[in-house]
């Protein structure tokens, strides 16, 4: 038994191994339209939590099998860092996510403080930052968090919450910390920084913590905790981790919920996965309208701001938010996005700033836009006093 977030509960404690690597950054090549992150980092490999939806244990990722009981520490992770920031000169300051296959406040950061090095490193040159964990660890290093805000003028923290249930939560996330906790995680974050903090409500689990008073609970419980946003995700499956998730299901629930077969068209007579990654746009539909009203009803963001840079990229990042913003509203209620989509990654990797294209230069950008991608545009542009053609 061990103490962990003041409860008493039962965790398997991990190996950790400490071992040298010869990366730290992960450069995307345009960056994320949910979370805004054009960098990541992972501090370790493997996770603890041990979450019974985790994606990190498909195939794709090629993690061990018990990667919760083997935690390898990146012993040299702020060396790497500092020296890839130090000499890029063509990394100009974006966000930086902490946090990806692996749950950057496990309980190995309590010991090895990772990824507390990686954020002093972070602040040392001034690159905004988001952070993703089930852990309210998170608070240990919110003075530091804060003062990468005030330096780069941007710092982001979700904490990551499927179920407002804790027994529930302690079920499918046995060594995160409770639901409960990562509630009062935000509104301690919100009383004593300007930190944004808000949560991602995903995976929700069909049949598990999808209904429309499980998700009523999460949007109010996000209010009340004042939270800056709420985020709205479906459950994802593949190869060896789906049937590891139907395996700790029949565990916790005694059988796999009928929506399975309805919704992934999955087959629990298959000796593999057979079904589809993502459920079905009539349920994504569904759930997501639901979703989109709560927020309207609670008055709840669901986005997150993104970082707006000091330099060239000023308008570009301005105009491209609004299109990416509306192409994903468009794509939570199952219409036509992927036009406004398109237009707005163009414009987000344009290598100077659109007030400064010329004319043909314009026409040239926009040439391969829908007629509604034009519009838009140019409705953008008049907004921001930019019409310059």
């Amino acid at each position: 038994m061990e103490e962990r977030c003041g409860n008493t509960r039962q965790i398997i404690v991990a190996k950790h191994t400490e071992k040298e690597y010869k990366s730290i950054l992960n450069v995307r090549k345009a960056a994320d339209n949910w979370f805004w992150n054009r960098y990541g980092i992972n501090p370790y490999n493997g996770c603890e939590f041990n979450c019974i939806y985790c994606d990190s244990r498909s195939s794709k990722y090629h993690l061990p099998e018990d990667f919760e009981n083997a935690i390898y520490v990146k012993k040299n992770a702020a060396l790497l860092l500092d020296k890839r920031l130090s000499k890029a000169r063509r990394l100009k300051p974006d966000i930086i996510g902490v946090g990806g296959t692996c749950d950057p406040y496990q309980q190995a950061e309590k010991d090895y403080k990772t990824t507390q090095s990686l954020l002093k490193v972070i602040l040392k040159y001034r690159f905004p930052v988001q952070v993703v964990s089930k852990s309210n660890l998170i608070i240990r290093d919110m003075d530091l968090l804060q003062k990468i805000k005030e330096e780069s003028g941007y710092c982001n923290v979700s904490l990551s919450i499927t179920t407002t249930d804790d027994e529930l939560s302690q079920k499918i996330e046995p060594s995160a910390s409770l639901s409960s906790e990562r509630f009062q995680c935000i509104q301690t974050i919100k009383q004593n920084s300007s930190i944004q903090c808000g949560i991602l409500f995903m995976p929700a689990l069909p049949g598990i913590s999808d209904s429309n008073q499980d998700m009523e609970l999460m949007v109010a419980s996000a209010k009340e905790a004042n939270a800056d946003y709420i985020l709205f995700g479906g459950l994802t499956l593949r190869d060896k981790q789906a049937k590891r998730y139907f395996r700790e299901i029949k565990t916790i629930h005694g059988d796999i919920p009928v929506i399975y077969h309805k919704i992934y068209g999955f087959s629990d007579k298959n000796q593999t996965y057979k079904g589809s990654y993502t459920a079905n746009m009539e349920y994504h539909a569904e759930k997501n309208s639901y979703f989109i009203d709560l927020c309207k009803k609670y008055k709840m963001a669901y986005r997150i701001k993104r970082f707006i840079p000091n330099d060239f990229r000023k308008t570009n990042y301005k105009i491209s938010e609004r299109f990416l913003n509306n192409a994903y509203f468009l794509q939570m209620i199952n219409k036509p996005y992927k036009d406004l989509q398109y237009a707005g990654f163009t414009i987000q990797e344009l290598p100077k700033a659109i007030e400064y294209l010329t004319i043909p230069e314009y026409n040239l950008l926009i040439e391969k836009f829908t007629e509604k991608a034009k519009k838009l545009c140019d409705k953008y542009l008049s907004e921001e006093k930019l019409l310059f053609y």
